[in-house]
């Protein structure tokens, strides 16, 4: 896991835009979270994740396929809201997070 986060780390310090990334389980439990300094706790907070993650199970059921993206957007802050940075970091974040899936899987 030590890996991931660091790799993680430098996505956050590179792209000025990300302010975090957080990976969690279908219930929106995070398993690895890591933000830029001074990043308001309300941002992160489990409850946020798991709301995210709820959004994400009903967009599925609307019968367009599985849910690839959400985006919500509040008076402060918007999520996931710069689609071609996450299109382009996509492919590579891909790859870590079924590492974290085949590892909670297994566990």
């Amino acid at each position: 896991m030590a890996a991931l986060d660091a790799h993680f780390r430098t996505l956050v310090e590179t792209y000025a835009d990300i302010k975090a990334i957080l990976i969690t389980d279908r219930d929106g439990v995070i398993l690895l979270k890591v933000e830029q300094p001074n990043l308001p706790a309300k941002v992160t907070k489990a409850a946020l994740s798991a709301t995210f993650s709820l959004s994400c199970d009903q967009a599925t059921k609307l019968g367009m396929g599985k849910a690839l993206m959400v985006m919500s957007a509040f008076d402060e802050y918007q999520i996931n809201t710069n689609e071609g940075l996450l299109i382009e970091i996509g492919s590579q974040l891909k790859n870590e997070v079924l590492i974290i899936g085949n590892a909670v899987v297994a566990a």
